[in-house]
């Protein structure tokens, strides 16, 4: 019994932790193996060269992952080698594919994980700078002209990037325009008055971004004509403006709109999935387009070009043979000759010895015209007793010219003053001032880069009778710099009306008619005298 009892106490724990056991083992979950799974990183895709790289992820694969492309017949035209079993992937396709649409199939082992498709096409647009504007007057607003044509299968265009440089200008409203003849005079469906996208940002950051509120459709081998123009403020006589469509780096493949556009100058779409919307994935930049690559396309336009001179000498005034170095410069100007007609640069300085007056006049001319400029040195006038023939200089113009009309008359008196300023061609700004006797003054500005004389007219009215001079200075009265210099005159002389006495007119009169009578009487006595 005692051993029952001893085997009972020793053998119940032991069967008691085995059924514990048991228990706990039939409520534990099964283990489950994770599933294979691949993707490709975008499930429709557009390349624009034959051996496109495509890329993805993937994970738990028992077998490697393969990349399976097959024609429209269902013909396999490309397997990859065995890619990874986990993380992310990428092949290249060699050999070369041909234009065309082709299915995607991700297989591991006999598993298909995922499909998607992709697109060859070969249809990229042209682009080409339209040269119509001319170099000359970007005041007009006029920044760029551009052309693009559309491939077989059309393009769309969604951004496009200018750079704008500026010289002594800047530029604000910068707009394009579009186009559907190469007059600028049809606009594009997409706007009714030919704009595609503006921006109010000033070129103090010389980038501009014109988004369309859609994409510009271009059809298959159409042309379109695009311009793009400004609010132009110059800082200066003479600027330019130079116009750069920017391009791109290196993009291997297409993606929507939206990726491509994030990191990218000129956004384009070759249309292969037919009219383009930003969610399609056959967007691309301007890498791949040779009518943009390396630098873009660029114009440069300038200010009309303004002729002017200005023309110095080393001393004014010399009383023995000198050596004289005259310097001069000029602006919109294409050459120069001196008087004789010897050439000359059109800017830069020439050493003369001057043994007597000598004017040194040089002729410059431009695109918009012609100018003269002299600098004359005076000899002294002991040494000019008695010049040779012909030797005589020609006389300095004077620096302003001044007639009045008419010069006499009875009070009140309008008159006409007519002149001329800046006789020296002189390029710096000046002020004249014509006082006319009465306290009454006028001023005759003259702007920076005149470079020539400038006529005026003005009309005055002297109301009370008296002599007055007129007198036309150099310079302004009152300035606080220097005092202003004489450089004409005239003398104008205001009458009093004649008084007329109505009494004196009627006796007079009165006179005259006895005077007549008498003559009359006269007459018939003396023919009554030869009856």
């Amino acid at each position: 019994m005692w051993q029952y009892l001893l085997g009972s106490m020793v053998l119940a724990p032991l069967f008691l932790a085995l059924g514990t056991a048991t228990a706990s083992a039939a409520v534990k979950t099964p283990f489950a193996a994770p599933l294979p799974a691949a993707a490709l990183d975008h499930q429709h895709m557009t390349y624009m060269r034959a051996n496109p790289t495509l890329s993805g992820t993937a994970s738990n694969l028992r077998a490697p992952l393969q990349l399976l492309l097959t024609d429209t017949s269902g013909a396999e035209v490309y397997r990859s080698i065995a890619a990874t079993t986990s993380g992310s992937w990428h092949a290249t396709v060699f050999p070369s594919l041909s234009l065309g649409n082709y299915a995607v199939t991700l297989v591991s082992g006999t598993t298909t994980l995922s499909q998607g498709s992709i697109v060859v096409g070969a249809s990229l647009p042209r682009l080409a700078l339209d040269y119509s504007l001319g170099a000359f007057d970007v005041a007009d607003g006029q920044l760029m002209r551009f052309s693009v044509r559309g491939g077989s299968t059309g393009a769309a265009i969604g951004q496009l990037t200018f750079a704008l440089n500026t010289n002594a200008a800047s530029v604000d409203l910068v707009t394009l325009y579009g186009f559907t003849d190469l007059l600028y005079t049809q606009a594009i469906a997409t706007g009714t008055d030919a704009s595609l996208g503006s921006t109010s940002t000033s070129t103090s950051s010389p980038l501009v971004v014109i988004v369309p509120a859609s994409p510009i459709e271009i059809p298959p081998n159409t042309t379109y004509y695009f311009e793009l123009t400004g609010a132009v403020t110059p800082s200066d006589v003479s600027y330019s403006i130079t116009t750069t469509l920017l391009t791109d780096g290196w993009q291997d493949t297409g993606a929507p709109f939206a990726q491509v556009a994030s990191s990218s100058n000129f956004v384009w779409s070759p249309n292969n999935f037919g009219t383009s919307t930003p969610q399609d994935a056959d967007w691309f930049n301007g890498s791949i387009l040779g009518d943009l690559f390396p630098v873009g396309l660029s114009m440069e336009r300038y200010s009309t070009p303004v002729v002017g001179c200005n023309m110095s000498a080393s001393t004014s005034t010399i009383g023995a043979p000198t050596p004289v170095t005259v310097t001069w410069q000029s602006s919109g100007v294409q050459s120069a000759t001196w008087s004789d007609g010897t050439p000359a640069a059109l800017q830069g300085s020439a050493v003369f010895v001057a043994s007597t007056t000598k004017t040194f006049l040089l002729n410059f001319a431009g695109a918009s015209g012609s100018i003269q400029c002299f600098t004359t040195v005076v000899f002294a006038a002991s040494a000019q007793q008695n010049p040779g023939p012909g030797s005589a200089p020609p006389p300095s113009p004077p620096l302003g010219t001044l007639s009045i009309t008419p010069a006499s008359g009875v009070a009140p008196l309008s008159v006409t003053a007519r002149g001329t300023v800046n006789n020296n061609n002189s390029c710096a700004a000046s002020t004249y001032t014509l006082g006319y006797g009465d306290l009454s003054t006028t001023t005759v500005a003259v702007g920076k880069n005149v470079c020539k004389s400038q006529p005026f007219v003005l009309s005055h009215r002297y109301g009370i009778a008296g002599t007055y001079t007129a007198k036309l200075y150099f310079g302004a009265f009152g300035s606080g710099t220097t005092t202003p210099q004489l450089l004409a005159s005239q003398q104008i002389v205001v009458t009093k009306a004649v008084a007329v006495n109505s009494s004196s007119l009627l006796a007079g009169a009165a006179a005259a008619i006895v005077g007549i009578w008498s003559v009359v009487v006269q007459a018939f006595r003396w023919l009554f005298n030869l009856l």
